[in-house]
């Protein structure tokens, strides 16, 4: 893939990317939510894009039917587990709680490398 076909997918992964890497104080506590946000984003259309690309329809079915049947599909279980791990995380933190500390930075930059290595397995599968 060259620089210049970026997916919507790395484009929505690149915002979140810049919010962690770009923290400020104006933005305290506000941030980590944004990025969690965008990286579920970015998984979830990722995940979208695949499914149309390899089989139709599965793209409408729940997005936790799409990662238990990635596995199979991409025939990399390791990958389509830690998507799911990851999935499953981000949309955890997604959902405020006061009671709760916001994701750090290091959560979020494992969950973005995760995202990242799903996005260049699925892109490499339906571009092949």
């Amino acid at each position: 893939m060259t620089g210049a076909e970026e997916t919507v997918a790395r484009e929505i992964l690149a915002s979140a990317k810049q919010l962690i890497d770009r923290s400020s104080s104006d933005t305290r506590g506000l941030w980590p939510r944004a990025a969690v946000l965008l990286q579920r984003q970015a998984l979830e259309v990722a995940l979208k894009t695949y499914w149309s690309a390899k089989a139709r329809g599965v793209e409408e079915c729940s997005t936790r039917a799409q990662l238990l049947c990635l596995g199979s599909y991409l025939r990399n279980e390791p990958v389509a587990r830690r998507a799911h791990l990851a999935w499953t995380a981000l949309s955890r933190a997604a959902h405020f709680h006061p009671y709760e500390l916001p994701p750090t930075r290091e959560e979020l930059l494992g969950w973005h490398d995760t995202v990242l290595q799903l996005l260049e397995t699925t892109e490499e599968s339906w571009r092949g």
